[in-house]
C-alpha cells in the first residue's frame, strides 16, 4: 500500500481543518454543553430526566397525572444521591420504588410501623412538580453503587 504523504491528505481533505476553526457540518447556533456545570445540578437535584415511572395495574387507578409527574421528580432525586430503592412520600401516600428501573414496586399503608427493603426516603408534598426536585435523606446505609453523578460531585466537594 504505498501511499505517499501527499496523497493521503487528499483523501483526508475533507475531514482536515485548522485547530480552532469551526465545523463546517455542524448546525448553526448550536453549542456545546458545560459537562462540570450539569454536573453541579444534577448533585444538587436540578436536573430533571422528565422519563416516566411504571406503575403497576393494582395501584394505577389511583395515581393521577400529577402524582404520577412527583413520582418521575422523586426518582430523579433519588437517583442523583445513589438511591437503589425508596420510599416516596407524597403527602399521606407511599410508593416503595425501585430507582434503576423506574418502577413502583407498591404502595405501603401509611399505617404501617416498619417498612424494609428500601435505603432512602424522599419527601414530597402532594402538590404538583416542584422546580427543584431534592432528596429529603440519602441513602440510609452504604450504597455500593452509587451513581456515577453522586460520586463525581462528592470528589468535587472534597477537592475544595
Amino acid at each position: 500500500m504505498g501511499a505517499d504523504g501527499p496523497s493521503l491528505l487528499r483523501l483526508l481533505a475533507g475531514g482536515v481543518r485548522p485547530v480552532g476553526s469551526p465545523d463546517p457540518q455542524a448546525p448553526p447556533g448550536r453549542t456545546t454543553l458545560d459537562f462540570p456545570g450539569l454536573l453541579d445540578r444534577a448533585a444538587a437535584g436540578s436536573v430533571r430526566s422528565d422519563l416516566p415511572v411504571r406503575i403497576p395495574p393494582a395501584i394505577r387507578g389511583s395515581v393521577d397525572e400529577a402524582i404520577h409527574a412527583r413520582l418521575s421528580d422523586a426518582a430523579d432525586a433519588a437517583a442523583a444521591e445513589g438511591v437503589d430503592r425508596a420510599l416516596v412520600m407524597l403527602g399521606e401516600r407511599m410508593f416503595r420504588l425501585d430507582v434503576d428501573a423506574r418502577a413502583i414496586i407498591d404502595a405501603p399503608d401509611a399505617q404501617e410501623k416498619v417498612i424494609t427493603g428500601i435505603d432512602g426516603v424522599v419527601i414530597r408534598d402532594a402538590g404538583g412538580p416542584s422546580e427543584e426536585p431534592r432528596p429529603s435523606s440519602g441513602p440510609a446505609r452504604v450504597v455500593r453503587n452509587a451513581s456515577l453523578i453522586h460520586t463525581l460531585a462528592r470528589e468535587g466537594r472534597e477537592s475544595t
